[in-house]
């Protein structure tokens, strides 16, 4: 019999091994997912939710899932929080949104640097 893939809480998509949090194995859901449950939307790292009288939430277009990623990007960029260096690359690599290779190359400098994936020149490379 073939186990069937638990489905996170927050983007209903399938949680493959290694994207839970491991402190958390109780916690359906995806490392990226659960941060954004805790540190808030993009819109709320911009001011503009809710909290701060506006009305924006998540990004339009995109899926649950990219909206946690953007948010821990958004939440890393902003608060100058360096929790993202400690993770192992694998894991900083799988916060890129899907849509990774169709943003600008500005856009994905931004994102790569934010996710201290490039070096301090701006060239591709590991701290």
């Amino acid at each position: 019999m073939i186990k069937e893939l638990e489905k996170c809480d927050f983007c209903e998509e399938e949680i493959l091994p290694g994207e839970k949090p491991p402190h958390a194995p109780l916690v359906r859901m995806h490392n990226e997912c659960m941060l954004r449950n805790i540190l808030g939307s993009v819109a709320h790292h911009q001011q503009k939710c809710s909290c701060f009288g506006g009305t924006e939430n998540d990004p339009a277009g995109v899926s649950r899932r990219d909206a946690a990623r953007l948010a821990v990007i958004e939440f890393a960029r902003h608060s100058g929080n360096s929790m993202l260096a400690g993770w192992p690359i694998m894991k900083r690599v799988h916060l890129r949104p899907t849509n990774f290779n169709e943003l600008s190359a500005e856009e994905r400098w931004a994102i790569d640097r934010t996710l201290h994936l490039l070096d301090w020149d701006g060239k591709e490379g590991l701290q």
